[in-house]
Order: C-alpha cells, then structure tokens, then sequence
C-alpha cells in the first residue's frame, strides 16, 4: 500500500510537470494573470484575455500568487505542481487526524496513513481533476480539515482556518451559523474575524478604496446567482443554469429554462432542502439523539461539518466538477467509521452510499473524444446526477455517525459506574 501510494504521488508530480511543459495551465493563469495586475496596480477582475477576465474569487487568492507573478508562467505553475499537491496530502493527514480522535480510535502512525492512503486512492480521478486544473480547492479542504481537527482544544486557530478558506471560495460561508447554533462561540467570533482579516490583508498591497471594489466585485458576482443585483460591477460568472454547474440547483434552473417555467430556481431549490432536512430530522428522532442539543458531541461535530460541506455542494448555485475533491472528507469519515467504528452491518449500507457517491462522480465513463460517452455524461450533468447521489451518501453517513454515536453512548459509561475501590483495590 505504502509504495502504491509513493508511486501515486510521484505520477502526480511528473504529470503535473509534463501538463505545464505541454502549456496546460488550467485555471492557473486566471490566477497568474490577476496576482500580476494586483503586483503591477491593475484590476485583477479586468486581468486576462478579452472578451472575459476568468478571475471571479474574492482578491485573496491574486495576492498570496503576487510572488509567483514575479516568476514566468511555466516557472510559477511547476511551483504550484508542489504546493496544491502539498496542500492536499496535509488536509487528508488532517482529516485522517480529526476522524480517528473523534471515534477515539488509537491515533498511530499506522492508522493515519492507512486513512490517507484510502482516501487518496479512492479520491484519485478527483484529486487528478483538482491538480490538472491547478484549482485551489485543495486550500479550502486543508483550512477545513486543520479547523475540525483543532475546533475542539484551539478554536482560535479554527475559526482562522474558516475565515480562511471563505476568502479563497464562499463554499464555508454556512459553517458560520452552524458554530453559533451549536455554541461554539469562541471559533464563530474567530471565524468572523479570520473573515474580515483575511478579506482585507490584501489592502496593504492595493489599498483599502481598491480592495472594498474588489470584494464588492468578488460578493456581487455571487450574489446575482441569488437574483441579488448591486450597483457595483460584478465578476464575470456564469449564470445560474450553466451546463458546467453539476449541483441541484443549477439543475432545477436548467429544468425551469428549458421548459419555460418563471419560478425563482432558489425557492424549488431550497423546498428540496427544507425536505432533507426533514429527513435528517427524522433519523435524529428515529436513534433518539437531539438534534437541539447545546453542543454535541466531537462525533457527531465532525460528522455535522463534513456533511454541512458535502450538502453546500450540493445546493450550491455554482458548483463545478473541480469542486468535488472535497468530496474526499466524506471518503475519509466513512473508511473510519467501516474500520473502526461499531455499526455491525449497517457499516455495509455506509459503503453502498458511498459507492453511489463514488459512481455519481466518476460514471458514465469515456472521454471527451468519446462522442457517446460525451453525450451520456452532459444528460447525466444535466439533472445533477453527481450531487443527487452525494446527497445520497451524505444521508447514509449521517445515519452511520448516529448510530455510532449510539453505541459510544452505550459503552463509554459502564467503567465510570464501577466502584473506585473495586477499580483500584487496596495493594496488600
């Protein structure tokens, strides 16, 4: 398993190398491009070939680039080979971390890589996706997975984490409410703040008037997909329907276009929701957990993130097939719970979620030289079949985390009723 893993990290490198040799940036030089006009006093929101600047984050991903802009193109992409690839593996080991202390599970050397190794491997057409793109979802799960991991005993550090990563994409945006209803208070006010830091940071490059138009451009971009309209211009992103959008939402927004239907995507969009959610309320009744407990246990905290990203996908407006590395967070949860976790056979109805999941993603198979395989997966993209099936998957390991969390409730009291005289008898 170890030199399958090596070999699979290895293959990386040489083909991210040989992608950039070849000149296939990805989305690289959307990000060169704008930290070079943010380096230089220009727009990183006009940056790029006409007629449409592909740079629609918020500016803190061009100013932490501003260094490799300095370096050519091929140069700072062959840097970035490295440090995608780097942020990925330290997220999985992360993960990895955050999963076995949250099913107290021994916390090895062993344990860890065996985690990671499963996860990279399983995750591999995702991960390949991700580093061929040269996309930066690989910081987002790195910020998220050290922020479950420390959310516990540094919640500074965690909310810092998520303030993060909500300024290299938005995706984070719903684990602000949920810390504040769960009562994680310190790491919600951290997370506010690591927001406004990290959202600013780039003003002592370009200046604070010019990083308040960015992040109007950057938020009023996102914000048109929810028929939002501020004055200031917005990012050039695509609409709401788009064909690279696979999440339902944009799948409903297709639906009503192509069948002329006048309803607002977001309102059909948020019923399906509402009606999981209903669903998920249910399982919480049917294993008589409480749902509206203060805090809940690390368990079930770490399962109600992984799931609260995994959801955000799913309904997202905008969510692309690049997005889908974070995927790997449920992958990581679930090969915990199937080793070390004590769900008897439901373990069984974890895995067939997952590879639901797992099919969603990958299938129908082909290329793009394939002109059937084209086809099948357009219509497949279409209705949203990906994130349909992850919806699928998340439910199953909410039901799994809660049956776990059952028997942890079962087990963990029995030594504490035990008399401390008989725990400990009287040495002779």
């Amino acid at each position: 398993m170890g030199l399958i893993f090596l070999g699979v990290i290895l293959y990386f490198i040489l083909r991210g190398l040989s992608r950039v040799d070849q000149q296939h940036w990805g989305d690289f030089r959307h990000f060169y491009w704008a930290a070079e006009a943010m380096r230089i006093g220009n727009n990183p929101y006009l940056s790029g070939e006409p007629p449409r600047c592909g740079y629609i984050y918020p500016p803190l991903i061009a100013y932490l680039y501003v260094p490799l802009s300095n370096l050519t193109m091929p140069s700072a992409a062959k840097v970035c080979v490295f440090l995608n690839l780097a942020a990925l593996l330290v997220a999985l080991i992360f993960l990895a971390l955050a999963v076995l202390k949250a099913l107290r599970a021994k916390v090895d050397l062993f344990a860890v890589s065996l985690l990671t190794a499963i996860t990279f491997l399983i995750s591999f057409d995702k991960i390949k996706g991700e580093l061929q793109m040269f996309q930066t979802n690989g910081y987002i799960l790195l910020a998220f997975a050290a922020a479950i991991y420390s959310l516990r005993r540094f919640p500074m550090l965690a909310g810092l984490a998520l303030g993060f990563a909500f300024n290299i994409k938005y995706l984070v945006a719903a684990i602000l409410p949920y810390l504040a209803l769960r009562r994680y208070f310190r790491a919600a006010i951290w997370m506010a703040a690591g927001i406004l830091l990290f959202a600013f940071l780039p003003a002592q490059l370009v200046g604070f008037p010019n990083e308040t138009n960015y992040l109007a451009r950057a938020s009023s971009g996102v914000l048109s997909l929810f028929g939002i309209h501020m004055e200031t211009k917005g990012a050039s992103i695509e609409p709401i329907d788009a064909g690279l959008s696979i999440s339902i939402t944009s799948s409903v927004a297709r639906i009503q276009r192509d069948h002329n239907i006048s309803t607002n995507p977001i309102y059909i969009s948020a019923a399906i929701f509402i009606l999981w959610t209903g669903l998920v309320l249910y399982l919480y009744r049917r294993e008589k957990i409480s749902v509206f407990a203060t805090r809940p246990s690390y368990l079930m905290t770490v399962i109600e993130l992984i799931s609260l990203l995994a959801v955000t996908l799913c309904f997202s407006p905008q969510t692309n097939t690049r997005h889908t590395v974070l995927t790997a967070a449920i992958v990581t949860l679930s090969a915990a719970l199937f080793l070390y976790g004590k769900l008897g056979r439901f373990k069984w109805f974890l895995a067939f979620g997952i590879l639901v999941m797992l099919l969603g993603l990958d299938l129908p198979p082909g290329n793009r030289e394939d002109a059937v395989a084209t086809t099948s997966m357009t219509h497949w993209h279409y209705f949203g079949g990906p994130m349909w099936c992850t919806l699928f998957a998340t439910t199953f390991l909410i039901w799994a985390g809660l049956k776990q969390e059952n028997a942890d409730r079962i087990l963990t009291p029995v030594v504490s009723l035990i008399p401390v005289e008989i725990q400990q008898p009287a040495a002779a």
